[in-house]
């Protein structure tokens, strides 16, 4: 889809895009950065990973490594579609020293 793109560039398309005008209305107050989190908990791993986009690319990743690694694909939200997004990447298996038969 996105082949040769900066993975952060393809995290936006497939996972920011619908949504970054909301979350760039809501930077400004605490109130607001809350209620989007809130209205759309099942797309992020935490608040903080609502925060900006490459704070969410991190906490997925994280979440993809060290956490759920081999029940990523279970989950049907967002957030665990975020998370089986690293799955395509042979660069990642590399990274963390595992990969997928």
């Amino acid at each position: 889809m996105f082949k040769g793109r900066p993975l952060i560039i393809q995290f936006y398309h497939l996972f920011w895009k619908e949504n970054y005008t909301k979350w760039k209305d809501s930077q400004d107050d605490e109130v607001e950065k809350r209620k989007f989190y809130t209205q759309n908990k099942d797309q992020f791993i935490s608040e903080y990973a609502s925060s900006h986009i490459a704070e969410d690319i991190a906490e997925s990743f994280t979440e993809f490594v060290l956490k759920h690694f081999n029940k990523v694909k279970e989950g049907q939200d967002v957030k665990h579609k975020k998370m089986a997004f690293f799955y395509q990447l042979s660069r990642v298996y590399k990274t963390t020293g595992r990969y997928i038969k």
